[in-house]
């Protein structure tokens, strides 16, 4: 049997093109996107991360390397259980969604996107992390900004209901204080009821407004009266709020 002894030319380009591929590596590791990070499969301890992920997670780079991401706190052992097992059962992971924990604290969503990769100093785990903290936000602001449309909605049903019944009501008194002398009780107390009617059509006025249904004239106003409007209006709707007049 003969031995093949490598020419010292080819094991010098060999080398080179080792070094220059583990540049590029290198490279595309740091400029990408997304925090990244390279774990060794046996262990579970950090072989790598790029600088997005130290940016995510607050953690400086010797913070990191050489522990483990449940050591650190990135994720509970139970989130580590199911990448591990999604990662072996499928040999790789797509979309995995799951939440991370950085050094302040502060919980952050994100998408995982994670691989087994064979190198020359054994099996690791590449691992990607698509953030989504933003998004989320944003989907969590539609969500309410739809509540809070659909209950506009639903205010302005009721205050044109409301209103429709006030009209009712109205009409009934006017009928009644034709047919009464003006100077009898029951005409005062009438009165009084269109008052209060007054007071009824006003505040589903203020619903619709809320509900940006409601329709306007620019006319002038007195800043002492709508300071007294908006303020009899909050203390119906909080009765731990008082005042003072």
């Amino acid at each position: 049997m003969v031995d093949t002894i490598c020419d010292p030319a080819d094991c010098m380009h060999i080398e080179t093109a080792l070094r220059e591929s583990e540049g590029r590596f290198r490279t595309l590791f740091e400029l990408l996107p997304y925090a990244a990070a390279v774990t060794i499969v046996k262990t579970g301890e950090l072989l790598d991360v790029n600088r997005k992920l130290c940016e995510l997670t607050g953690y400086r780079r010797d913070e990191i390397l050489g522990r483990t991401t449940t050591e650190i706190g990135f994720y509970s052992p139970a989130d580590r259980k199911q990448f591990t097992q999604a990662l072996q059962n499928q040999g790789e992971v797509k979309n995995l969604d799951m939440d991370f924990r950085g050094r302040d604290g502060k919980v952050f969503h994100a998408l995982m996107h994670a691989r087994r990769v064979q190198l020359e100093g054994g099996e690791v785990i590449l691992t990607v992390f698509h953030d989504l903290t933003d998004l989320r936000r944003l989907e969590d602001r539609l969500t309410h900004a739809q509540k809070m449309e659909a209950g506009g909605a639903l205010a302005s049903g009721i205050a044109h209901d409301f209103n429709n019944l006030l009209m009712v009501i109205q009409g009934h008194v006017s009928l009644m204080l034709l047919d009464i002398d003006p100077g009898d009780r029951l005409a005062g107390e009438l009165c009084a009821i269109e008052e209060q009617i007054a007071g009824g059509v006003s505040l589903t006025r203020q619903l619709l407004g809320f509900a940006g249904q409601g329709k306007y004239q620019v006319v002038a106003a007195d800043p002492n009266d709508l300071v007294g409007q908006c303020s009899e209006m909050f203390g119906r709707t909080r009765k731990d709020i008082t005042i003072d007049r």
